[in-house]
């Protein structure tokens, strides 16, 4: 029970301090146009916070910490915007990272059957499409949230605990945009 208490806390503070990071680097900048966002992402089986930084109109870098679900994922991903509409956006994007996965590797010793806790990690890769949506298009006193809505595939070989992901990722993301 510990454990997770002390999982939990260090959880909530890589949140905070992502948010802290995030949010000063935004409040430095004197642009208009939204550059920066924080938030959550879902890529099913993972899901964790978000952060997005445009490099150009076009392309843009995001970072996911997938610290929940049945996976863990660290993912940095590359996406491009096919569009560059005002209050929407069709993207493309590929990602690469690595999950993690925690399994029980069970051994028979003398008449007990123990179970050893392990975790594997191994790397991933994918790539897929979405469309992301402001929520200021509704009305101008709306805070600049966007949401997203994607598809794609990924694949992780787990060698030690004999298993394969190679799955069709559905996602959904809402972030803060400043």
């Amino acid at each position: 029970m510990k454990e997770k208490i002390v999982k939990f806390k260090k959880v909530k503070v890589l949140i905070l301090l992502f948010i802290f990071i995030f949010s000063s680097i935004a409040f430095s900048q004197e642009e208009k146009k939204p550059k920066y966002g924080v938030g959550f992402q879902v890529s099913y089986p993972a899901w964790g916070i978000s952060g997005i930084m445009d490099l150009t109109d076009k392309i843009s870098a995001q970072v996911v910490i997938g610290l929940f679900g049945d996976l863990n994922s660290f993912i940095g991903r590359v996406n491009y915007k096919f569009t560059g509409e005002k209050f929407w956006n069709v993207y493309g994007y590929g990602e690469i990272g690595i999950w993690t996965y925690p399994y029980i590797e069970f051994e028979l010793e003398g008449w007990v059957l123990e179970g050893k806790k392990k975790r594997e990690i191994a790397p991933a890769f994918g790539a897929g499409a979405g469309v992301e949506y402001n929520w200021q298009a509704l009305s101008s006193k709306l805070p600049p949230v966007w949401y997203r809505l994607e598809i794609g595939l990924c694949h992780a070989n787990f060698d030690e605990a004999d298993y394969t992901v190679s799955t069709l990722l559905w996602g959904v993301g809402l972030h803060f945009r400043f």
